[in-house]
């Protein structure tokens, strides 16, 4: 974008070698018109529009210092310079007090011309930088209609929407997630990357904050002599996610002057693209004309086969049943690669029915939304998902005066002390009892005390104890063997971690 400069000198031959020294500049001013007195320049500039309007201070009809008071006055978003000569310094300072720019001392010299021509480019850019923020918002907003995006200069702008996470539907209370969305902008900051990378200037380009934290949207100026590439900002956009940030992101084609009545629309659009687009922990970037994928068939419904299934294992309490069928529904939306916001509503739809059977449905929403935008994978939204959902229901039966959890907490106990001579993990202790190896954690320590893995340890050696008064001969590595270890060493070491002495040091002492 080249800046238009207007000139008003009364002495053709300074008129006509100023513009030939900013012509040759190599800057990025184009002279879009001149005259020789102010009263003519004003006409002018209402119909050219400049950014910048050069002026002498002493010429016939209007001076320089009333020219550059009706300007202040009708445009004051215009800069002016002051041209003068030695004996006009009074003037000039005259001038200096009505807030011009700069003034210039004839005769110019290239340098001097040069250095306030690049200063004014500068001021330029940081104005339409911020007047380019303030429209763009504001038609975004309906505020402004999109004809007044004509005023920037440009053709035309790309946009791309970037959604960053989870689709938030209301603003989550989880103020880590927050946290890291702010971190995220911050170490990103595309604003300082873009001015790096020389691909456009300051004033050629805007991010605008979305309807909520983790939303923003990239607005870039279009030109004749500018080539747009996505490749190098898409790679920048897409570096350094992980866990549950990551990156949706919907670029558009060109808006052209003839659209910009439809620019919030369109802006519109992509956001609703993004968001429907968007899939838990995948980074990918897409354009607002690919078309969307149906989802319906993995929508949860009532009256469903799927509804009437949990409904039917939640009004008989048939919760180990219900776990499974979560399992089973959660892993085929993964293996289907559904959108985040058909994950959201399903599992909103599950916390409901449970939520209902407990009479504790208010804080569901917030509950499913919160464990999504912590979540950045469907293995972590099983885990917390039924975890939550087991903790609803464990609620209810201590309300209730019947508290099953205890019961299983005893159940877990005798299945350790009757598998405790088999390979057995937490992972295998908690697919046994359909629950989370969280959750059954947390159920385990409350009723007794310590871990599930901690009980299955000490229970082994003490085991172990009795084998090794029992069988005096009996090699320690059979023994490790017999009560569930696998390897000698680490049975050694777990044995003296827990009795305070190793395996035959603890058989000497006995036999004393």
């Amino acid at each position: 974008m080249a800046y238009k400069i207007y000139i008003v000198e009364d002495e053709p031959p300074i008129l006509r070698g100023i513009i030939k020294k900013i012509t040759s500049s190599g800057l990025e001013f184009i002279v879009c018109g001149s005259a020789y007195n102010g009263q003519d320049a004003l006409v002018e500039i209402e119909r050219l529009k400049p950014d910048v309007v050069l002026t002498d201070i002493r010429m016939p009809v209007m001076d320089g210092l009333d020219l550059i008071k009706e300007i202040r006055y009708r445009y004051p978003d215009k800069l002016c310079v002051i041209l003068s000569g030695y004996q006009e310094f009074d003037y000039a300072r005259q001038a200096v007090k009505l807030g011009v720019e700069d003034y210039l001392i004839k005769p110019v010299s290239v340098e001097t011309l040069n250095s306030v021509l690049n200063k004014l480019i500068v001021k330029l850019e940081k104005t339409i930088q911020g007047k380019g923020f303030s429209i763009l918002s504001s038609v975004l907003k309906y505020e402004l209609p999109g004809s007044r995006l004509m005023d920037l200069g440009f053709e035309g702008f790309y946009m791309i929407q970037m959604l960053v996470g989870f689709p938030l539907s209301n603003n989550p209370e989880d103020r880590n997630y927050m946290e890291e969305i702010r971190n995220f902008w911050a170490v990103k900051d595309i604003y300082s990357w873009i001015k790096q990378t020389g691909l456009f200037k300051e004033s050629e380009y805007w991010i605008i904050n979305g309807k909520y934290p983790n939303e923003k949207l990239l607005v870039f100026a279009a030109g004749r002599e500018k080539t747009f590439s996505w490749t190098d900002i898409e790679r920048h956009i897409l570096s350094g996610t992980s866990g549950n940030i990551y990156i949706t992101a919907v670029k558009s084609g060109i808006v052209t002057e003839a659209e910009f009545e439809r620019f919030a629309e369109e802006a519109e659009n992509m956001r609703k693209r993004a968001i429907d687009a968007a899939r838990l922990g995948c980074n990918h970037v897409l354009t607002l004309l690919d078309s969307p994928k149906r989802e319906f068939l993995h929508l949860l419904t009532v009256y469903s086969p799927e509804e009437q299934k949990l409904s039917m294992f939640i009004k008989n309490d048939q919760y180990r049943l219900l776990w499974k069928e979560i399992r089973l529904l959660i892993n085929s939306w993964e293996e289907a690669s559904i959108p985040c916001r058909i994950l959201e509503d399903n599992l909103r739809f599950i916390a409901r029915l449970v939520a209902k059977k407990n009479n504790d449905i208010e804080d569901t929403e917030r509950l499913v939304q919160g464990i999504l935008c912590r979540s950045g994978s469907m293995e972590v939204v099983r885990s917390e998902f039924i975890a939550a959902m087991q903790e609803i229901c464990r609620k209810k039966e201590e309300a209730s005066g019947k508290d099953s959890y205890e019961q299983v907490a005893d159940k877990v106990l005798c299945y350790i002390n009757e598998k405790y001579m088999q390979k057995i993990s937490l992972r295998d202790i908690a697919g046994e009892f359909q629950l989370t190896e969280s959750y059954l954690c947390k159920i385990f320590k409350k009723y007794k005390k310590e871990s599930p893995m901690d009980y299955l340890a000490k229970y082994r050696i003490e085991k172990a104890k009795e084998l090794l008064l029992a069988y005096p001969d009996m090699m320690q590595k059979d023994i490790a063997e017999l009560v569930g270890f696998s390897d000698q060493f680490y049975f050694s070491r777990v044995f003296k971690e827990i009795v305070r002495m190793n395996p035959t040091e603890f058989r000497a002492s006995q036999f004393k």
